[in-house]
Formats: C-alpha cells, sequence, structure tokens
C-alpha cells in the first residue's frame, strides 16, 4: 500500500471514530409531573431519564446520575449508571423538607436544595446530613457545585443567583432578570443554566444572558444538572463528515481499480 493511500485509509478510521460532544447535555427537573429530561444545550430533546415524579438530578465524575421524587420527609432518592441501571437507594428525610434541586460534590457529599429555601450537605450512599445552611430570599432553591463553591438562587421569590462556600458564608449576590429554579454549573466554559417555566436560561457567572431554548414541557423546571462527560450523547456524524468520508472511500476505490486495469 502506497504512503498516501496509508494516510488516507488513517484519516477515514479516525473520522470513524466517536468524537465526545463538545457540550454537556443538561437533566432537566419537571416539578414532579415525569421523570427527568435530557436536552442537548441547544434545546434538543434526547430522553427521559430514571425514576417518575423527580425534580432535580446530580451527576459526579464518573458518570453516575441521582435523581429525587421529593416528598415533605420522604424524599426519594435513587443512583443509576448511565445506562439507567440502578445502583443505591435510600429516602432523604432533611427535617421533613421537599427537595428540588441537587448537585455532587466533593467526596461522597451531594448537596440538596429545598422548596423551603436552604441547602442540605449529605452522604450520597445514605442521605445522613453533614451540614446544612439557609439560603437568603429563596425558595425553590437551585444547587450547583463549581469544584470549590456552591451556587444558589432565588427560585420564586428572588430574581438573583448567590454564590455561597460549602460553610453557608455568603460570597456574592448576582441580580437576573429572570426567573431560576433549577441550576447547573457547566465546567467546560464556567457558565450556569437556569430552569423557568417551559424554559431554560444560560448565563455567565456574572449574570449576562447568554441564550434560552424553550423545552416540550410547560412546567416549572426546579432541578437541573449539567452533565459535563456528555454521557447522555451518542454522536451522530455530521453531514460534511458523511461527505469527506464518502469522497476517500471513493478515491480509494478509483485508485486501486486504476492499478488493476
Amino acid at each position: 500500500m502506497s504512503a498516501r493511500r496509508t494516510v488516507l485509509l488513517t484519516s477515514l478510521i479516525l473520522l470513524l471514530l466517536p468524537v465526545g460532544a463538545s457540550a454537556g447535555p443538561l437533566y432537566i427537573g419537571n416539578d414532579t409531573q415525569s421523570a427527568v429530561t435530557v436536552y442537548t444545550q441547544a434545546g434538543v430533546f434526547v430522553q427521559n431519564f430514571g425514576q417518575g415524579g423527580a425534580t432535580g438530578s446530580a451527576i459526579d465524575g464518573a458518570g453516575n446520575v441521582w435523581t429525587v421524587a421529593p416528598a415533605f420527609g420522604n424524599n426519594s432518592v435513587v443512583q443509576y449508571n448511565s445506562a439507567q441501571n440502578v445502583l443505591n437507594s435510600f429516602t432523604a428525610t432533611i427535617n421533613g423538607q421537599w427537595v428540588e434541586d441537587m448537585s455532587h460534590g466533593a467526596g461522597n457529599t451531594l448537596y440538596l436544595g429545598t422548596f423551603e429555601g436552604n441547602v442540605f450537605a449529605v452522604n450520597d450512599q445514605t442521605g445522613a446530613i453533614s451540614s446544612s445552611f439557609a439560603v437568603a430570599n429563596s425558595s425553590f432553591t437551585g444547587v450547583a457545585f463549581d469544584g470549590t463553591n456552591l451556587w444558589t438562587n432565588g427560585g420564586l421569590t428572588s430574581n438573583n443567583l448567590f454564590l455561597y462556600t460549602t460553610g453557608g458564608a455568603l460570597l456574592a449576590t448576582i441580580p437576573i432578570g429572570t426567573t431560576c429554579g433549577g441550576l447547573g454549573y457547566d465546567a467546560s466554559d464556567q457558565t450556569l443554566w437556569c430552569g423557568d417555566f417551559g424554559s431554560v436560561h444560560h448565563y455567565s457567572t456574572t449574570g449576562a444572558l447568554l441564550g434560552s431554548f424553550n423545552t416540550l414541557s410547560g412546567a416549572f423546571h426546579d432541578g437541573l444538572e449539567v452533565d459535563n462527560l456528555g454521557g447522555a450523547i451518542n454522536p451522530v456524524p455530521e453531514p460534511s463528515t458523511l461527505l469527506l468520508l464518502g469522497t476517500g472511500l471513493a478515491g480509494l476505490l478509483f485508485g486501486g481499480a486504476r492499478r488493476k486495469k
């Protein structure tokens, strides 16, 4: 095989290899009306995920997903792998409060945001509470871990984003122009995604609106998480990639036929 054909064939093989998604999908809660729904960041529905009647979800660095079906004092938390096989489950009582949103932190920590305006840190296998703090001017409280601190919001009480330490010290209050329920942090570009009534908003950490899209559900999106591993997305080759692939294969076949002749 000539060097030229070897290079071309290698290029075609590389084109066929899976390519990771450039932006992770969003896991969006629908105020207990359904399972969590998964969307691309362009607003395209992908699939339902996990138990019915869910609100928040959380994803760890291994791609495991927790969802919560809330009730006052009986919040059912289920852990799945990315293929939706159940790995563990427990009931999070958290002082009789209703869980709206979740985020996974360092070690075995889940952060739970509640309807009542609080954030609880619990063990991700048992639900045992390790700490909690109240978020000022907040209800339907969203929560997102950025690797160091916690982002929360005003929910239906105030149009604000808040930055807290994991110990509950307020670092910043950032006004925004829309309601923000479920909250997710995108580590790939250090931005935030907020749930609203039938829509999702994209913000910078300074509160600038970067974009929005509408969902198929008109429900209040009280839970939201960004999957930075992109586990729910199966990449499909772009039309331009397929065209290059077809052209390359045709060139190989034509070149081989000429030499035989």
